[in-house]
């Protein structure tokens, strides 16, 4: 099952924001295509991932799940229970890498695609859930008049 922390303080910014979920799963390079293991979390509407889940002030990676869709994908030959983030408009996903603890812009990254794997189907659909939830978080805000 899918946990949602709804009241717990976020550690990864500095505001209070609900964590969609956290957890550790397997990202497969954009260059070398190796399998690494990687702290992912979600929440502000993006996807942030770390070396380690101690590493919280440094980020490998920020994604921001605006125009990015998610879907179940065919097991890679050495991973099971894989998914992927997919850009629904232009060619690759957009992505942040921190400088110097700055944040950055998002710029068009060098992914095509984001493949993941988790430890289980359970996991599988729990992620793949959460995202949509964070993409749907992601979307501008509409203004009532």
């Amino acid at each position: 099952m899918m946990k949602k922390k709804e009241t717990t303080p976020n550690k990864y910014n500095d505001h209070d924001s609900t964590i969609i979920k956290e957890g550790w799963l397997w990202k497969q390079g954009g260059r070398v295509r190796q399998w690494k293991r990687r702290w992912f979390v979600i929440t502000d509407g993006c996807l942030f991932y770390y070396e380690s889940r101690t590493e919280v002030d440094n980020p490998r990676g920020i994604i921001p799940l605006v125009d990015v869709g998610v879907r179940e994908i065919d097991d890679d030959r050495t991973k099971q229970f894989c998914f992927e983030l997919f850009p629904l408009a232009g060619e690759k996903v957009k992505t942040t890498k921190p400088t110097s603890g700055e944040t950055g812009k998002a710029t068009e990254g060098h992914h095509t695609v984001y493949r993941m794997s988790a430890s289980s189907e359970d996991e599988r659909k729990d992620w793949i859930r959460a995202l949509r939830i964070g993409s749907q978080n992601a979307l501008p805000k509409q203004r009532s008049s």
